[in-house]
């Protein structure tokens, strides 16, 4: 089987997906293809169970679209390669959306207290960490791939590399500045072979769950009853913005959506320029206390 999931893989490489949406895929195909050989063994009965487990899975229904997604696309290459035949209606899904605010959104003042709570330098990347995730309300995957060439200091941006037609360059608060400059001396002293921002003390690019078991770690130390997660910082961000009176649209050129969502349909566009609208709305922006 694994010789076909490659060839499906190479496939999704040229058609404009981004690689850490490539690797979701592969991820999920292998675990619904699990002792499975050949594709002839995939049946309809194995795509209507695995579609109903994920149903009842408790995530969000953007994490569950792709989990369907991945193998209902990969179910339909086979299919058109005649290396499988299925009745395309065991294909068919819905995912109820999820309704209502995301969870755990942290306050403008919370976000402040949990950054006072971690000044001492041992926290110094986690700090850093912080910071930029709120500056920019980056994916936790965009902190992992941030690179040392991708911040410019002195223009004091982010350079968010996900595919050619959807990179973006994004402004860098002034606290989230000096909280990066804080770090990169220790990061000098690293001995590391790796062009990453962010990495381990041995040098590693850092990873998605040091980065999560960091914040959770932190969450339990400071008896939080929130979540803590890179995702919450993201939505807080863009809850903040929104009530601060940003646009939609630039919110969602902000986080990197393809899609707006429906409501912004009737939000009339006012042409801001994105840096001067970071410099006026950003919460952790002002140079005072």
């Amino acid at each position: 089987m694994e010789k076909y999931i490659d060839e499906f893989i190479r496939i999704k490489e040229t058609s404009g997906l981004t690689s850490s949406t490539i690797q979701i895929y592969r991820r999920f195909i292998e675990i619904f293809c699990k002792d499975k050989i050949k594709p002839s063994e995939i049946k309809e009965q194995d795509i209507i169970e695995y579609f109903y487990a994920v149903q009842k899975m408790k995530c969000s229904s953007s994490s569950k679209s792709r989990m369907m997604k991945a193998v209902k696309s990969y179910c339909e290459y086979l299919m058109s390669s005649n290396k499988l035949i299925l009745n395309e209606k065991c294909l068919h899904y819905h995912v109820k959306k999820d309704e209502g605010l995301p969870k755990d959104i942290w306050s403008e003042s919370e976000i402040d207290l949990i950054l006072s709570k971690i000044t001492a330098k041992k926290f110094t990347k986690l700090r850093a960490i912080i910071e930029l995730a709120y500056s920019c309300g980056l994916r936790v995957r965009e902190i992992v791939h941030a690179d040392l060439f991708d911040l410019n200091l002195e223009e004091k941006t982010l350079l968010i590399r996900e595919s050619k037609c959807k990179d973006r360059v994004l402004p860098v608060t002034n606290k989230a500045m000096l909280a990066i400059q804080e770090y990169l001396v220790k990061r000098r002293r690293i001995k590391s072979k790796t062009n990453a921002l962010f990495v381990t003390c041995s040098g590693e690019r850092i990873t998605a769950y040091n980065i999560q078991s960091s914040l959770y770690k932190l969450s339990k130390r400071l008896n939080f009853n929130k979540n803590l997660t890179v995702h919450c910082i993201r939505n807080s961000i863009a809850t903040h913005l929104l009530r601060r009176g940003m646009d939609f649209v630039l919110i969602s050129k902000f986080l990197g959506h393809s899609h707006l969502t429906t409501t912004t349909i009737y939000t009339r566009v006012v042409p801001i320029d994105l840096k001067e609208m970071i410099d006026e709305k950003h919460p952790r922006n002002s140079m005072g206390d």
